[in-house]
């Protein structure tokens, strides 16, 4: 069955076409007859896309659209982009129909291919581009078996609960900081009016680049192995840094501050002893306030690696293990975006996301899609080329309460 979205662009297609047809001065009868058929068929289009925009009414808003758009990604091959950014081709297929759907063109005005967000997300300023580099010097294998890929931190925002939000321009993200009281005045009394009050973040667009660069005469060595090369990297570089900088912020002076750094920990002095034992279950149950979460299943915890390894052989006095119960209870992630405090053997930081009414508190911005370039030219002398994947973000905390600092230790 198709659904108002499939059939959106399929409307949009047909207008494209016509619109190419109708602005030839001349017709062939091949192309008087598709005009024709286009024509005729467009009406019956347009009735089936309002009447799957009626069935599709009782759903959440947009619930058909993003349904097929999680189709669409799910059939996309990040390959195809790459693809058409090495041999200058054009982007078609679900690789196209994913671009449409999220209102991108697969290809801005600088003739740059355009990759859209909803492809690698499973989903910041840095100053200096981060380089990958493949240089002339390099001994890449013209044949042979796939090539195996750098390994990278695990991916969290998603399973996190941040917001991604599509950004235009610079977007103001407004909430209420006050307002109303609601009384029950006795009869005849007049209520005071409060004062509403707001306040606004705004977002301004981050840069995050990944640079490869390479001998011209490998492309022409490695064929489309150099293609699938990038492809697998492109998506994880792109994501890792973006998590990274979510979680650690950029430089102190950037004016960019992630997550540890916005957050003050509780406690937030040197530990003396270890506290990821009986005290654990005091971090987590200090958590649950009945606002931002209401028990046990609203947290999410998030923790260097050494410290998810350490609370699973954690026992109690009674010798159970206290890990039984906590998984039970609570989602538990580690990433290697979390790193032990450089001054305090043992000591790391680890955040707990409170998930009740969480939707929007959180926001990462994107601007349109990822950017993929090649350059030729700019140091063809050396026969190098270089492929750059650009794209724009910011993080904004509108709701910090939503997350929880806890300084823990894993050694006494």
């Amino acid at each position: 069955m198709l659904t108002s979205h499939k059939l959106k662009v399929e409307l949009s297609k047909a207008r494209e076409r016509l619109g190419e047809l109708s602005g030839k001065d001349t017709l062939s009868e091949d192309e008087s007859t598709e005009m024709r058929s286009l024509t005729d068929g467009y009406k019956d289009l347009e009735a089936r896309y309002r009447a799957a925009v009626v069935s599709e009414s009782d759903e959440t808003p947009d619930a058909g659209e993003e349904r097929e758009k999680r189709g669409l990604a799910e059939r996309v091959e990040v390959r195809n982009y790459v693809d058409a950014m090495l041999s200058g081709g054009s982007v078609e297929g679900a690789e196209k129909e994913l671009c449409e759907s999220e209102g991108l063109e697969t290809r801005n005005q600088s003739g740059n291919v355009i990759l859209p967000w909803a492809a690698i997300v499973p989903v910041t300023e840095q100053r200096a581009d981060a380089v990958t580099n493949i240089s002339s010097t390099t001994d890449i294998p013209g044949m042979g078996t796939p090539w195996l890929t750098r390994l990278f931190a695990a991916s969290w925002i998603g399973w996190s609960g941040i917001t991604t939000r599509k950004a235009k321009n610079e977007p103001i993200h407004t909430r209420i900081t006050g307002g109303a009281d609601a009384t029950l005045p006795d009869k005849g009394v007049s209520v005071d009016s409060d004062a509403l009050t707001i306040s606004t973040v705004v977002a301004s667009p981050r840069r995050v680049s990944a640079v490869y660069r390479y001998a011209g005469v490998d492309e022409m060595r490695t064929g489309g192995m150099l293609s699938r090369a990038i492809e697998h990297d492109v998506r994880r570089v792109i994501m890792d840094k973006v998590e990274g900088v979510t979680l650690n912020g950029v430089a102190a002076d950037d004016g960019f501050d992630g997550l540890l750094t916005s957050t003050t920990a509780d406690p937030d002095e040197a530990l003396s002893s270890a506290t990821m034992s009986s005290s654990f279950e005091s971090f987590l149950s200090g958590a649950i306030d009945g606002f931002h979460a209401s028990a046990f299943s609203d947290l999410k915890v998030l923790m260097r690696p050494a410290a998810y390894g350490h609370i699973s052989f954690l026992k109690s006095s009674d010798g159970e293990y206290y890990w039984k119960d906590w998984k039970e209870r609570v989602q538990f992630r580690a990433t290697g975006h979390i790193s032990e405090i450089p001054s305090a053997a043992g000591e790391s930081y680890l955040l707990i996301f409170r998930m009740m009414n969480m939707a929007g508190a959180i926001l990462l911005n994107q601007w349109a899609g990822i950017e993929l370039i090649k350059d030729v030219y700019s140091r063809a002398q050396q026969d190098e080329i270089t492929c750059t994947a650009r794209t724009y973000i910011d993080l904004d905390v509108l709701r910090g309460d939503h997350v929880v600092k806890e300084r823990v230790k894993i050694s006494g």
